[in-house]
């Protein structure tokens, strides 16, 4: 993820084992869903948004 604060703090309240125990995850998936809820809450809060350290 891109911050390291906002994941931990996602890890910390067990945000995506919750998600995960209420969907269930299928062999076949590329992106679990509790991946794709932390993404989507860093995204959210705008730190997609940052210039890239690789970035010309």
């Amino acid at each position: 993820m891109d911050d390291p604060i906002i994941a931990g703090t996602i890890d910390q309240m067990g945000l995506e084992q919750r998600v995960n125990n209420c969907l269930g995850t299928r062999a076949q998936q590329i992106v679990s869903p509790r991946q794709g809820l932390k993404a989507m809450i860093v995204n959210g809060l705008g730190f997609h948004i940052r210039p890239s350290l690789w970035a010309s």
